[in-house]
């Protein structure tokens, strides 16, 4: 090693740069770079997912538009805060109520209002598929879509 001064990269003087024959070399206590194999792991999953999740969008938009919903029907259901509003959304633009929507799905009307209203999630339901599909919304499409009550944003 060279006699130049030590340079902490960090405040807990955890991390070092050094020179070691002209070269610079960046060196850490072992935990310290556990840790940052972990925030990698972390990090590299989380892309994945949005990757993953921005696929999927794409996909559920394609389809959605080859089943005879608008550009803009389907921004507005993207922009939907809840599974439960983006249900009532589908259901309005194919301009049913909730005892047509159950009839034509084969559930009951309570159904239909329990899913639109969030008291029963979506994951747990059987009756779920045939809703979606009176709807015309095709399987792989809703289900990526009105499983989350969260903001989907449509880019």
């Amino acid at each position: 090693m060279s006699d130049t001064p030590k340079t902490f990269l960090d405040p807990e003087n955890r991390i070092e740069r050094i020179q070691i024959e002209g070269r610079n070399y960046v060196l850490m206590q072992e935990p310290v770079y556990h840790k940052l194999l972990l925030e990698i792991e972390s990090l590299d999953s989380a892309l994945d997912l949005q990757r993953s999740q921005t696929e999927a969008t794409s996909t559920a938009v394609k389809k959605l538009l080859n089943s005879k919903y608008t550009r803009e029907q389907i921004d507005a259901v993207f922009q939907a805060p809840t599974a439960g509003r983006r249900l009532e959304m589908l259901r309005r633009f194919r301009n049913l109520n909730q005892a047509e929507l159950a009839e034509k799905a084969g559930v009951s009307q309570t159904t239909v209002s329990n899913l639109e209203s969030g008291k029963v999630k979506f994951r747990t339901l059987n009756a779920t598929q045939r809703v979606l599909s009176a709807l015309d919304v095709p399987d792989a499409a809703g289900f990526t879509f009105l499983m989350e009550d969260k903001l989907v944003e449509n880019s």
